[in-house]
């Protein structure tokens, strides 16, 4: 296992124009490989800085970076380092291929320390880190692959899960705001399967997924599995409870449809909604949430309906029914359910907090139904 530098290169990166999505790609990777990331540095297009972190990043085995390859006279890191390490590349250095652009890549040994100089564009950056990079590593230092998974949480803080799981190794704790994910890496693939057990059980219905899995595959294939259809009436999230269930490929197979009810006259007129829900409760309450759902219900002719209907900000707020209160139904024959949330954040935060609860909710109510 070796220690790895990475540098990323450019005036872009540090003004904010452009992000460095270079350095994530490659510290993941190295980590899957298990390789420890000793240090990351961000410079500009300045060869006093490209040497000074160069001369801190030497203590390393390897020294990773990208950017100035090219033919502009910004594109100095070839010349820099040419002049950091008091060589000519020419003599010391070996080309690598880049298949998908024009600037090659280049590798240098210097002493004990490998050097690899890759081109800024991320397209480029990966085709040659992976068909190249990685070959050249594994060849001459020693590795112990990791296997590695994400697994993927939601209606459960960060703190609870710490509370819930103890200290556990090689994790990594990635919180947002629709749920917090965990990343963890073993040895081995009965290591790994002994830790899912452990999360199961300690998380419980709060655990939905591990890497590719969002929530609208989960739900998808639990009602594909249990032969259920779908159908959706959105109001404040206007169509992103619709858009992420069609995002999923084959999702014609259980959504049926769906309505972006927004005014009140739409969801009487389309949904069913009674006036006098909508005079004595308003269009954001548990009566009005459990009417749409039952109303889409029928409409399509699903057998499941679901609703959304709040608050997102950031004006039209009360105390009674301030910013961020949403409802969120789920209806079958026989079964409904509406959750009051209270959720914090800006517009856009509430609305996809809003689609994710409701999502969850369908989650958990066909898994249910079809539990003995």
């Amino acid at each position: 296992m070796g220690e790895v530098s990475i540098i990323t290169i450019g005036d872009e990166l540090l003004s904010g124009h452009t992000v460095d999505t270079n350095a994530v790609y490659i510290g993941r990777r190295l980590a899957d490989m298990g390789h420890s990331v000793r240090s990351m540095f961000t410079v500009g297009d300045s060869a006093r800085d490209i040497a000074a972190v160069l001369k801190r990043a030497l203590k390393s085995d390897v020294i990773i970076t990208t950017g100035g390859l090219g033919p502009t006279k910004d594109d100095i890191t070839k010349q820099t380092v040419t002049d950091a390490l008091g060589t000519k590349l020419v003599r010391g250095a070996t080309p690598l291929a880049n298949p998908v652009g024009i600037a090659p890549g280049i590798f240098i040994e210097e002493g004990k320390t490998l050097i690899f100089l890759l081109p800024g564009v991320p397209r480029e950056m990966k085709s040659i880190f992976e068909n190249q990079v990685v070959p050249l590593l594994r060849q001459r230092l020693a590795s112990h692959s990791l296997i590695t998974v994400t697994f993927h949480t939601t209606d459960i803080s960060e703190s609870r899960i710490q509370e819930l799981i103890g200290e556990i190794g090689d994790t990594g704790f990635l919180p947002h705001h629709t749920g917090v994910d965990l990343r963890i890496s073993r040895k081995t693939k009965g290591e790994m399967e002994e830790l899912r057990k452990f999360l199961k059980c300690r998380l419980g219905e709060a655990l939905y997924g591990e890497d590719g899995d969002t929530l609208e595959v989960v739900v998808g294939k639990l009602l594909k599995s249990g032969h259920l259809t779908i159908g959706v009436a959105e109001s404040l999230t206007g169509g992103l409870v619709m858009h992420r269930i069609t995002n999923v490929s084959g999702s014609s197979d259980y959504f049926i449809g769906g309505v972006v009810a927004y005014s009140n006259e739409l969801k009487s007129a389309i949904l069913g909604v009674k006036g006098e829900t909508l005079k004595r409760y308003g269009a954001v309450s548990r009566q009005t949430a459990l009417e749409m759902a039952d109303g889409i219900r029928k409409v399509t002719g699903a057998d499941i309906g679901t609703s959304t209907t709040g608050i997102a900000g950031p004006t039209g707020g009360t105390k009674k029914k301030p910013i961020g209160l949403v409802y969120t139904a789920v209806c079958g024959r026989g079964r409904a359910k509406c959750k009051r949330n209270l959720f914090k954040g800006d517009r856009l935060m509430i609305k996809e907090m809003s689609a994710q609860k409701v999502l969850d909710m369908v989650r958990l109510y066909v898994r249910a139904i079809h539990t003995p």
